[in-house]
């Protein structure tokens, strides 16, 4: 479900069905500073990410977060502070074409 806060941001938020999946909560680097790159180990099945990127003071040129799978498998959410570009690259999570 998309919204719109206060500050005419769009915030995309879980439907209430969701809030009944969740079993545990994690709090990894709340109100911390992260340069480079962190890992978080992690064995749950389902997961929600909630992270805030400040790019206000930076001289990244993106920032994101990749969220691995099963052996090579990997989600990568990106975005380009230059160009002002999201990208979810998909192309290694989930099965093959054609696979059981």
């Amino acid at each position: 479900m998309l919204t719109l806060s206060e500050d005419r941001k769009v915030l995309m938020n879980p439907v209430e069905e969701l809030k009944l999946l969740c079993e545990a909560k994690h709090l990894v680097c709340k109100d911390q500073k992260v340069n480079g790159s962190h890992f978080v180990d992690v064995t749950e099945q389902l997961l929600e990410v909630k992270v805030v990127f400040n790019i206000e003071d930076t001289n990244a040129e993106a920032v994101g977060l990749k969220i691995r799978g099963v052996g090579e498998q990997e989600t990568v959410i990106r975005y380009n502070i230059a160009n002002q570009k999201l990208t979810l690259d998909c192309s290694k999570s989930g099965k093959p074409v054609n696979s059981v």
